[in-house]
């Protein structure tokens, strides 16, 4: 693990929490909103580690 890793882990973490906030204030729905956090947060930053191999 590199530290660019670090980097893409930190930025899944704020995407992860802009997500949820962002999709709550649309839909008013916490699960909705976890669920497209966790989508953004975890899914995106672990292709991206996959990818860079």
């Amino acid at each position: 693990m590199d530290p660019s890793d670090n980097s893409i882990i930190g930025a899944g973490i704020v995407l992860a929490l802009v997500g949820f906030y962002a999709s709550q204030e649309l839909t008013n729905s916490v699960e909705i909103a976890i669920g497209v956090g966790l989508l953004i947060g975890v899914v995106l930053p672990a292709i991206l580690l996959e990818v860079r191999g």
